[in-house]
């Protein structure tokens, strides 16, 4: 076996997990609900759970047709989502990490050009601000009189 398929195999079996994990807490919820005698809930935790700490979006009303929002209001949202996002983004990390992963290490000489390209990009973008304020301090009458 060469790395990539150590690295499919992997990604496969955290994509596999994931789905199992967000299974097994639908059915906690709907085996709960139903010991019970109460109504299951209609958003599942994990999901939740990703769409408001780690994503940043907005919990809407429990009779509103999109369970997460972005804006400021839900009647001003800018966009809307039943969940959907916070499972195919999980679920794409888990599956596609492993191989990036690999293809990155492999390429290690590409990487840290492109990251010293960026580093020194930083560096110059943060060398041209700072001239423009000392420009500025320097042209001021008030700190410099003539």
């Amino acid at each position: 076996m060469n790395e990539y398929q150590i690295a499919w195999i992997v990604g496969g079996v955290g994509g596999t997990l994931w789905v199992a994990a967000w299974a097994i807490s639908w059915g906690c919820l709907h085996l709960w609900a139903w010991v019970h005698d109460t109504k299951a809930p209609k958003k599942n935790p994990i999901i939740r759970f990703i769409m408001l700490s780690i994503l940043g979006w907005k919990e809407s009303g429990e009779g509103d047709t999109w369970y997460y929002y972005k804006g400021e209001s839900y009647s001003n949202r800018s966009h809307s989502n039943d969940g959907g996002t916070a499972w195919v983004l999980v679920l794409l990390f888990l599956l596609l990490a492993p191989t990036t992963t690999v293809l990155l290490y492999k390429a290690w000489g590409l990487v840290l050009t492109v990251l010293l390209i960026a580093a020194s990009a930083h560096t110059a973008r943060n060398n041209l601000r700072q001239r423009k304020k000392l420009d500025e301090h320097v042209a001021d009458d008030k700190v410099h009189p003539r």
